[in-house]
């Protein structure tokens, strides 16, 4: 009886999370622009993995706006906290771009979008980089889709 009780709870809310709607925000628009060139400056590592996230909208085919982007990026780590021995605890990772679209020749905006993000110490120094690698993989993901989100605002 419990069994049955909890395929039955099982199959609900399966049903529910199928049946919720959704859809990723950017495969969902209407997209009318190409990425034209994109210029980086800045941390190599920014740079790799913003472009992942960008270089799928270079040169698209019946696009109406041609578009280029200037990209100047930082990273910088602070110590957000110490232990009473004055070893770190907790560090604050921060990822800066300055933005800049323009479109044919006009300037479309210019923005300062700035990610942080938290982390505890650990004792293995290449634990402790595989942790900030992999969040300046995700500050720089969601830094590039915020940079689509308003691109695809000011031109429809």
């Amino acid at each position: 009886m419990v069994n049955l009780a909890k395929f039955f709870l099982g199959s609900i809310i399966i049903l529910f999370l199928y049946s919720c709607g959704y859809t990723p925000i950017l495969v969902k628009k209407n997209i009318n622009f190409s990425i034209d060139k994109i210029e980086f400056s800045g941390d190599k590592d920014l740079k790799n993995n913003m472009g992942q996230s960008l270089y799928s909208y270079r040169n698209l085919s019946g696009k109406e706006k041609k578009i280029s982007i200037m990209l100047q990026n930082s990273k910088n780590t602070v110590i957000a906290s110490k232990n009473s021995k004055g070893e770190p605890q907790i560090y604050k990772i921060y990822v800066n771009t300055a933005v800049k679209v323009t479109i044919n020749e006009d300037d479309l905006f210019e923005r300062k979008i700035v990610k942080s993000a938290t982390y505890s110490a650990v004792d293995s120094k290449s634990e402790q980089k595989r942790i900030e690698d992999k969040l300046i993989e995700d500050l720089s993901d969601e830094m590039a889709e915020e940079i689509l989100l308003i691109i695809m605002e000011k031109t429809n």
